[in-house]
Formats: C-alpha cells, sequence, structure tokens
C-alpha cells in the first residue's frame, strides 16, 4: 500500500474518549483546558473525532498492542493512570 500524505495533518491531543455502538466505533481527541481548584469538571476542548467500522477497531487495537509492545520492549514500562 502507498500512503498520499499531501493531505495528512498532524494533531496533538492530551485526551480521548472511546464510544460504540452496533455499527460504529468512535474515538473523540481533545485538549485538557487548564484545571483550577474548585472546579466540578475539568474542561477539554473536541478537536478530532474518527468513527471506525468493528472490523477496523479491531485492527487499530492490535495495531495499537504491537506498537506499545515494541515501545515498552526498546524504552520502558508504560503503565496506564489507573491501571
Amino acid at each position: 500500500m502507498h500512503w498520499d500524505d499531501t493531505s495528512a495533518k498532524t494533531s496533538c491531543t492530551t485526551t480521548c474518549n472511546v464510544e460504540g455502538t452496533r455499527e460504529r466505533v468512535t474515538i473523540s481527541f481533545g485538549l485538557n483546558q487548564p484545571w483550577k481548584a474548585g472546579q466540578q469538571e475539568i474542561p477539554a476542548q473536541l478537536t478530532d473525532c474518527i468513527i471506525l467500522s468493528p472490523q477496523s477497531t479491531e485492527q487499530l487495537a492490535l495495531l495499537l498492542i504491537k506498537v506499545l509492545r515494541e515501545y515498552e520492549a526498546r524504552f520502558r514500562s508504560v503503565q496506564a493512570p489507573g491501571a
């Protein structure tokens, strides 16, 4: 496969959320806003959403696991927050 990246954009994200239905999985990316003492919620600006079929989601999950294992083998173990 040859990837044409002429229209690709790069985004930075500090937070993400995943929601799913029978037909699709939506991954939403955003940027946390500064948190102030006493706030009930942490505001996040939604920047991008990616909608995937369940099959594409499975493929993405497998690729992410592979890349993360390679990263951990080269650098260090990654501990997810709350894990």
